[in-house]
């Protein structure tokens, strides 16, 4: 894993095919027809369960962009010893405002899983891009997806999983 700045983020946004506008957007109201919105606020107890569920519809990627955007908005559920001590573990001293961005290879998807885990436990948001799609995470307690040619199958093992979603 390796750490990025904001404007290295979008740089590699850009080079995946986001365009910063639309990820703005996102966050808000779903950039495609057919996004599906998964609620995940009261699923906190599942959330590493989860997390390995949202990166399966990835499918493989050769890398993988996280970029945290939202986070202090929920202080008591953050803890930043934790993810200061997962930073450091990979060299990186930096904090989180400096460097927002986590850029993974693909035999690095335990990393990434792990990463999703403690948003949704800390209630932070953010984006998570790859070639094979993207998400976004907020900090409200729910994920927005935009894998397209994978929808019927995701809805279903959401169904499975008895996840509250809609499609947008």
């Amino acid at each position: 894993m390796f750490y990025k700045t904001e404007q290295e983020c979008r740089e590699i946004a850009e080079c995946l095919g986001y365009d910063h506008g639309k990820l703005a957007r996102a966050e808000s109201a779903p950039p495609c027809s057919g996004c599906i919105r998964v609620f995940i606020e009261d699923e906190r107890a599942r959330s590493f369960a989860i997390a390995n569920k949202l990166v399966s519809f990835l499918d493989d990627f050769s890398s993988c962009l996280t970029w945290v955007n939202e986070y202090g908005i929920w202080p008591s559920w953050e803890n930043w010893h934790l993810y200061n001590r997962l930073r450091s573990s990979y060299g990186d001293l930096r904090e989180l405002h400096t460097a927002p961005g986590h850029k993974f290879y693909g035999y690095e998807r335990p990393d990434l899983i792990t990463l999703i885990d403690l948003m949704i436990l800390f209630g932070w948001g953010g984006h998570v891009l790859a070639s094979s799609g993207a998400m976004y995470i907020s900090h409200d307690g729910w994920v927005r997806i935009f894998v397209s040619d994978k929808n019927e199958e995701i809805l279903q093992e959401l169904e499975s999983w008895q996840l509250k979603f809609e499609v947008e």
